[in-house]
Parts: C-alpha cells; structure tokens; sequence
C-alpha cells in the first residue's frame, strides 16, 4: 500500500518545518511508496521510495497556478490506491482534496497541533476520519475524532549528550519570536539572576526569528529591553537556525526555558529533553509530561513570573554539571519513550489499522 502525505513545506533545514523530513522518513518503511504534495520543496533528504510534488511556492507561484498544479496533481493521484492519507496542520488541503478522495477507502488522518479554531479546520473536520494531536488543547476541534498522540520527536537526531562543565550557566530558549511565546519574561528572569550573581555567571541565548511581519516589531522590543537592562553581553539574538543543526544548541547549553502560554507541548522542548538538557516550562502545558519523568517537578514552573523563573534558574545552577547529567540521561530516556518518533508511527499506523478493520 502507499502514503499519501499533505505539507506546507518538504525542507530538511527548514527552521520550523524540518520535523516534517523525519516523519516523512519514518512513514517510509511502512508503505511501498510515499507521496508527498507540498506548498513548497527545498532540500530534500527522503528515502528512496519517496517522492515530492511541490505546488511552486520556491518557484513563486501565485494562487491561481498553485490551483492549477494541486487540481492536475489530484487527478492523477485518485487513479492511485492508498493506505493512509496524512496531512500535517493542513486542513485546506482536506478540504481541497476531498472532492478527489471522497470515494478512497483510504482512512484520512490529520495531525494539527494548535489551540486556534480557524474556519478551514472546523470545514475540514466533517470530512476527516482522525484528528492527532499533543494534548486536550492541542485541537479543541471535533473532540469525538481526536486522537491523542504526543509529539513524534527523531530519536537519531536528538540523542542523549552528557552535559560539560562551562565557565559560564548556559540558559537556552529556542522558539519562534512572537508574543505568546513571553520571551520577556525570560529576558526579565536572567536579568534578575545577572544582578545577583554577576553578568559573568550566565548567558542566554535565543534561537528563532520572526516568521510573521507582525511580529517584527516584537523582536525589535526584545532586543531593546535588553540594552535597557545592560544586558547586551549576556543575551544573544541567534536568528532562525536550520533544523538539522539546532541539536548543537541543546548539546551545549545547561537548561533551557519556556514560558510559552499556547497551553500545548512544544515540540522543541521535548528535543531538548531527550539530548539530556534539563528544561523549565510551565506546569500548566507540561503537567503530564512531568509527571512521566523521575524528579520531574524540579522542572516545572507555577507561573511565568520573573522572580519565580529567577529562583528556578539559580536552583539549577547550584546543581554540579554532573548533577545535572545525571537527570538529563533519566529525562531523556524518559521522555524518548513516550515522544519518540517512531513509537509515534506506531500510534498512527494503529489508527489506521482500527479504522479499516
């Protein structure tokens, strides 16, 4: 049988849709081919049974030819038999495609992890037999056909690294640049953290960008507030990083915060735990996250005050590097078994086993 497989975008270095690539990869095995139809390719890093049709985005196809290459793709594709039909956090595409698809027997299953409610996702809903998802806020959309899966996080590319001893706390956020992710607050924490032990006691880096216009103006706040607090040689701005070289981050920091207030579990969060770094988040996203992991409550945060994430920080920090490896291999582990990518394609092949059955 084949997958078939709807994307936005098919990069392995895409800083915010690589995980798509390993996904990709690991469905692979599982279907004699993989078809994948994308708003836009880049680098391509697939396996041999896999192949990519692209709607020209990187060509810079507007609407209309975008209609055009999806509607001649869809003609050819319902001449196919299918397995499974997944599509990734993109409802227009359930809904474009169904009219091609309605008489496949092939069960359609979406993975969409995000606590808006867009009119699209609530027209695609109807038409799909499962909705995956992180958790009870992660789709709060058609709640009879959820399906609560975790994340899927590559066990190869985010391993288990013992931490090093760094002359310098090494503080970690990795994140798109917007609002809800309350960066400030971290910003506020380290500050907070700087006064009292010295400015040369610790560093925070952020990796990400800005992928929305709106949220320019964000990143510019950000870095302001920094030169207010003096804190220029102690925060560093990385910018977007590709996906497939965002592990050396996690491998060389000592812990990393998020104070995101989506209510969801962000993915980057679960790869910083299974390389082995530590990570503090909020109770509230995390909950049961924590609860899977020994110690787990050393990582949780009641609220995303400065003062508290302060205190937090500095409880790290009084921990040796050791210490902290130590937890770091019982997180990961942890953490690889229930959010690891392949136990993940177990789940979903699962689904599509009980509803053809």
């Amino acid at each position: 049988m084949n997958l078939l497989l709807f994307n936005f975008k098919t990069d392995a270095k895409c800083d915010l849709l690589g995980v798509t690539t390993d996904w990709i990869n690991a469905f692979a095995p599982h279907f004699e081919n993989v078809y994948v139809i994308t708003s836009e390719k880049g680098d391509l890093k697939l396996a041999d049974n896999v192949k990519v049709y692209s709607l020209g985005v990187e060509k810079g196809n507007g609407l209309f030819k975008k209609l055009i290459r999806f509607w001649r793709l869809m003609k050819s594709v319902r001449k196919g038999e299918f397995g499974l039909v997944f599509y990734h956090m993109t409802y227009h595409f359930a809904v474009l495609s169904w009219p091609f698809l309605r008489k496949k027997k092939a069960p359609r299953v979406m993975w969409y992890a995000h606590k808006s409610r867009p009119f699209g996702l609530r027209l695609a809903a109807p038409l799909l037999d499962r909705i995956c998802t992180t958790s009870e806020v992660g789709c709060t959309v058609a709640p009879k056909k959820r399906e609560i899966l975790g994340h899927g996080i590559s066990e190869d590319k985010f391993s288990y690294v013992p931490r090093k001893s760094h002359g310098k706390f090494e503080i970690l956020s990795v994140s798109r640049l917007s609002p809800i992710k309350r960066l400030e607050q971290i910003i506020e924490a380290v500050s907070l953290v700087a006064h009292e032990k010295g400015h040369g006691s610790i560093k925070l880096t952020i990796v990400g960008d800005a992928p929305l216009k709106e949220h320019k103006k964000y990143r510019q706040q950000l870095e302001a507030r920094v030169e207010e607090l003096g804190l220029s040689k102690v925060v560093k701005f990385v910018g977007a990083v590709p996906y497939d070289e965002v592990q050396r981050f996690y491998e060389e920091a000592d812990l990393m915060v998020n104070v995101s207030d989506t209510g969801s579990v962000d993915k980057a969060v679960l790869e910083a735990f299974m390389t082995g770094l530590p990570v503090l988040a909020l109770e509230k996203g995390y909950g049961e996250v924590f609860e899977g992991m020994p110690s787990g409550k050393k990582c949780a945060l009641s609220n995303a005050e400065p003062e508290h994430v302060a205190e937090k920080i500095e409880k790290f920090m009084e921990l040796s590097y050791l210490q902290r490896s130590e937890l770091g291999k019982f997180w990961s582990d942890s953490v690889a078994v229930r959010y690891g990518l392949k136990n993940f394609v177990k789940k979903v092949l699962k689904i599509r086993d009980n509803l053809v059955s």
